[in-house]
């Protein structure tokens, strides 16, 4: 597995409560580029903090008592 499915997997585990985690590629209109549909299903899984946009880069915040 390559790329952001397994960005995805490892990269949350990581990241202590309160901590922030960053992809870019999201929204790139790109058949190519599936950024937005991964983060999108990992988001809708884990539900943490969205701190918004900034052209093709999103931020999320990491809450506490959350799993990945």
């Amino acid at each position: 597995m390559r790329g952001i499915p397994r960005d995805v997997l490892t990269w949350p585990n990581k990241v202590k409560p309160g901590g922030v985690i960053a992809f870019h590629d999201y929204g790139v209109p790109n058949p190519y580029v599936v950024v937005k549909c991964i983060v999108d299903a990992w988001q809708f899984k884990v539900q943490w903090e969205e701190l918004g946009t900034v052209g093709s880069l999103i931020a999320f915040r990491k809450l506490d008592g959350d799993r990945n």
